[in-house]
């Protein structure tokens, strides 16, 4: 639908019956059912309840369409903020958004030593694909550090 088209475009109210274009519609609250769209509400009678469940919604939930044409919601998941990382050979640094190749040395859960892909040895690239390919490292929390576990399917 192309901006003209969207401006004619009419909601209606599913309890007052209120219309207005689509682009026009801020704060309306869409009513959903099994993905469907089934009616909309204008912000005059939504109730407190209603309003406050579509802020929480808003906030924490991201939306689109599936190959159906179903409204589809999933979490909204922060990204954490990048940090500065050096390499412990060679004193490189980025950071660690683009920094996906770089190894973490870990000892007891905790980080001990990050090296960047260029200061791997062939023996230390060869065991992070063994590494990669087995097991998935997972953060349990910031005190307990990180653990290493096997992937989904694979023996430990």
């Amino acid at each position: 639908m192309n901006r003209k088209e969207r401006r004619k475009a009419k909601v209606k109210c599913s309890r007052c019956g209120e219309r207005v274009s689509v682009i026009a519609a801020v704060g309306w609250n869409a009513t959903v059912k099994q993905g469907r769209v089934i009616g909309h509400l204008c912000p005059s009678c939504q109730t407190p309840e209603e309003n406050a469940e579509a802020e929480i919604n808003l906030a924490t939930t991201t939306y689109g369409v599936d190959a159906f044409g179903r409204h589809v919601g999933f979490p909204k998941v922060e990204e954490p903020e990048p940090v500065l990382v050096c390499c412990d050979r060679c004193g490189t640094s980025t950071t660690s958004d683009l920094a996906p190749e770089w190894v973490l040395g870990l000892d007891d859960g905790q980080i001990v030593a990050t090296v960047c892909p260029g200061c791997l040895t062939e023996s230390e690239h060869l065991a992070v694909e063994v590494n990669d390919a087995m097991t998935e490292l997972a953060r349990v929390t910031p005190e307990e550090g990180f653990v290493v576990k096997p992937k989904a399917g694979e023996e430990p």
